[in-house]
């Protein structure tokens, strides 16, 4: 999964030409959180969301910068 990030990633940043990317993932989900963490997100915001029960849930919104990422890049 991380390989499929970096490639939406290569293709917003590089192509697109796009500032930043952001996305969530449930606290739950311990693996959704790894693989953006592995891709270089990092934490923006703490919310509450309905899930799809209904029940109210803790989530995080992540973002990555395209500098950030560019400067990953470069380390590599």
């Amino acid at each position: 999964m991380p390989e499929a990030v970096k490639t939406l990633q290569d293709f917003m940043f590089n192509e697109r030409k796009i500032d930043f990317i952001t996305c969530k993932h449930l606290l739950s989900n311990t693996q959704s959180a790894r693989v953006q963490e592995k891709c270089g997100f990092s934490l923006m915001e703490k919310i509450k969301m309905d899930n799809h029960f209904g029940e109210l849930v803790s989530a995080n919104i992540n973002i990555i910068w395209a500098e950030d990422y560019f400067e990953m890049e470069e380390i590599k």
